[in-house]
């Protein structure tokens, strides 16, 4: 074990696990996983040195809280399982009716359930995938259509916090699905945030009023489903515009999205999870989209359903369902991003999705190759870019007008991260080959494709020699031309062997298409090649849109080459541009007094072991998470666990670049107090540790712990952060 020094810090996290059975998602088990509770305890710094914070995920009907927490620092109980959302129902009550439920693991709420009788709570989780879950789930319903339930929503989840302002964007999941037994034609189930419950009676896909108010709500409903021409589909999932009763009776009144081609059918016994993102714009400008993401948790690229309302959301207070025949719900969220609503904690370099940016990191050992953001740099309705760009010494930067997710104008204006070391830029002047008109720094290769056509039709403005005067861009630029009409992928590839950190600027665009960027870094002897699938963040061009992504990387193992596809043309149209590759390099990473010093709102409390935000994550651990010391944010996550010997599973948000002077190390235990290192064994059980880095999603890690040895039934699991002299 690592036994601190006088001259050393520790800090660290904790997190329990025991025995419980593998999740199955899509057709219901006959015999769900039991019902879990989590637990959060703190404890101070002992003599400075070493602190503590643990989470419990205990066997069916043990709901002890953890002791032990020094006096003057208060034991919190929360549902770790609601991550970073501010609105999570997993129904942790007992089987039985719904109404009148309330308890301790749900948050965002007011008060308790209305739910008509037949509303009925069924044993277990509908688990999907790594979706942490609790309790309970609706579902072993009767036939027929009923009112589901409704549930008031806090004010201080929603509007407190900025969700429903125009502008802002708002996420939503839940678990959903067909029973066993049902008949897939009648079945439906709509799930809204309204200003009022659905109405109470039979076939009443309705919104009450509320005194004044006309009913009404979004959402998504999955089943049996009308498009704008009249088509009907059964057991799909479409975003929903739900009305008051002048509009329409039953579902005649429900105003249902444009469903994509992908959109899956869910059959009888069937469930996943599906995902909703609603914009709030001005006017009309109220768009929902529905996602189906798959096992590995990723954010489609696409929407399955889209529909734009225009609705008056800051009257929306409730959460409501109704339904039609057999149908199954569980695990219910709302939060400010995607990760918030699929129980991932949200990182210090999570952004606001209406910036289109994205963040992560792939590593292998101490060299890394980090996800940096994409901007949409120029978004213009004819074909011609409109950006600036300078790579000259007195000033390197980028400024360009592009698009947020509402499709409203963003202003970008930036610098590149640190010195320019080499870039490349390319046109098309014999518009049969593709020529070089400006390079540096001799380690950018050329580019190649199988097509043989291209065009010199849409330009950028690039400055080389020629001072842009700052940011002010009112020199004439030395270069304009960019190459466009890329049918075919395009290859490339950058010499890092003499670099140990940088990053990678890649500026391209697409006309109608969405656009592709893989990365792979090979040529180490010692480690594992390491890639990134996917660099680009997902955002489909209109009619011509250009963005930058940068990658960063680490190299202490040797690694020689980092090489890229460019790809992403469709149904044979001239759709891809290609502009550029700039390369920076990287300064060794901040130290942690360096780190945390860039919080201001800490005050005095930036020491390795402190939690100002109080969310039982110390600085320490929130450096090496990658999350804002300042802000609440989930930390380690419990995932499906065979202890008898087997493996045990957790996640946890993940940081590209960790201070420079601080030292991760995940430890094991059997009792909670007891903790060996990886790879040790202790009273016969031994356990090593394992990462996966980007997963499920891009920015989390996931640990498997392999145990051989003696079965148990719960094992402690820890990262201990520690500060070297």
């Amino acid at each position: 074990m690592l036994s601190p020094r006088s001259n050393t810090r520790i800090t660290t996290f904790k997190l329990s696990l025991s025995k419980r059975r593998r999740a199955k998602y899509k057709s219901l088990s006959v015999n769900p996983r039991p019902v879990s509770k989590l637990h959060l305890s703190s404890a101070r710094p002992i003599s400075g040195l070493l602190a503590i914070t643990s989470i419990a995920l205990l066997s069916p009907g043990v709901y002890a809280q953890q002791g032990g927490a020094t006096p003057g620092i208060p034991d919190i109980t929360v549902s770790s399982s609601a991550g970073d959302a501010v609105i999570y129902e997993p129904f942790d009550y007992p089987v039985g009716g719904l109404n009148g439920q309330s308890g301790k693991s749900e948050k965002g709420f007011d008060g308790s359930w209305k739910a008509n009788q037949e509303t009925r709570l069924q044993e277990g989780s509908l688990n999907y995938s790594t979706l942490p879950t609790l309790g309970a789930s609706i579902g072993s319903l009767a036939e027929g259509n009923r009112f589901g339930g409704s549930r008031v929503v806090s004010a201080s989840a929603l509007s407190a916090n900025g969700l429903l302002n125009d502008g802002a964007t708002l996420w939503f999941s839940a678990v959903m699905g067909m029973d066993e037994g049902g008949n897939v034609t009648n079945s439906i189930l709509s799930l809204a945030l309204s200003n009022n419950q659905f109405d109470g009676g039979k076939y009443a896909y309705w919104i009450a009023d509320d005194g004044g108010q006309l009913g009404e709500g979004v959402g998504v409903t999955l089943g049996r489903v009308t498009d704008a021409k009249g088509r009907v589909y059964n057991g799909r999932a479409a975003a929903a515009h739900y009305q008051d009763i002048s509009r329409g009776k039953g579902t005649s009144g429900v105003v249902y999205g444009k469903l994509i081609d992908d959109n899956p059918s869910f059959g009888s016994g069937e469930y996943r999870l599906i995902v909703g993102k609603i914009t709030w714009g001005a006017g009309a400008r109220d768009t929902i989209e529905i996602f189906h993401p798959a096992e590995d948790m990723a954010l489609p690229g696409s929407p399955t359903s889209t529909l734009t309302v225009d609705v008056d959301q800051t009257t929306f207070d409730t959460i409501t369902f109704a339904r039609g025949d057999k149908v199954l719900l569980d695990e219910i969220r709302f939060g400010p991003t995607y990760r918030s609503v699929i129980g991932m904690p949200s990182t210090d370099s999570d952004t606001a999705t209406s910036l289109k940016t994205q963040t992560g990191v792939a590593s292998s050992g101490p060299s890394s190759l980090v996800v940096g953001e994409q901007i949409d740099l120029s978004s213009q309705n004819g074909v011609s870019a409109d950006f600036n760009l300078s790579v000259n010494d007195n000033y390197a930067g980028y400024q360009g007008k592009g698009e947020n997710a509402d499709e409203e104008p963003v202003n970008t204006d930036a610098t590149f991260n640190g010195p320019i070391v080499a870039y490349r830029f390319w046109n098309n002047p014999a518009k049969s080959s593709i020529g070089t008109f400006a390079q540096r720094g001799g380690i950018i290769g050329d580019v190649s494709t199988t097509d043989t056509i291209f065009t010199n039709g849409v330009y950028a403005r690039i400055w080389e020699s020629t001072d842009p005067n700052g940011n002010a861009f009112d020199t004439k630029p030395d270069f304009t031309a960019i190459v466009g009409d890329i049918n075919n992928d395009l290859t490339g590839s950058v010499d890092i062997s003499g670099l140990t950190s940088g990053s990678i600027y890649f500026i391209y665009g697409a006309y109608r298409n969405r656009p592709t960027l893989s990365l792979t870094m090979t040529g180490s002897v010692s480690t594992s090649d390491l890639s990134i699938d996917e660099l680009h963040n997902g955002d489909s061009a209109n009619n011509s849109e250009y963005y930058i992504s940068r990658a960063d990387f680490t190299n202490t193992d040797g690694y020689t080459t980092i090489s890229y596809r460019f790809g992403g043309a469709g149904k044979g149209e001239a759709n891809l541009r290609w502009s550029g590759v700039v390369v920076t390099e990287l300064s060794a990473t901040a130290d942690y007094v360096t780190w945390i010093s860039g919080y201001s709102d800490l005050g005095s409390l930036t020491a390795l072991n402190d939690d100002a935000d109080k969310d039982g994550i110390l600085n320490g651990v929130e450096n090496f998470f990658g999350t804002d010391p300042t802000k609440i944010s989930g930390g380690l996550q419990a995932g499906a666990s065979d202890l008898d010997p087997g493996t045990c599973n957790f996640t946890h948000p993940q940081s590209g670049r960790s201070a420079s002077d601080l030292k991760a190390t995940y430890r094991w235990s059997l009792d909670g107090t007891t903790y060996m290192n990886d790879g040790e064994s202790f009273d016969g059980t031994t356990v090593t540790f394992s990462t996966q880095l980007n997963t499920p999603v891009i920015g989390t890690t996931t640990v498997t712990g392999n145990i051989t040895g003696t079965p148990r039934d719960k094992l402690f699991v820890d990262v201990q952060v520690t500060q070297m002299p």
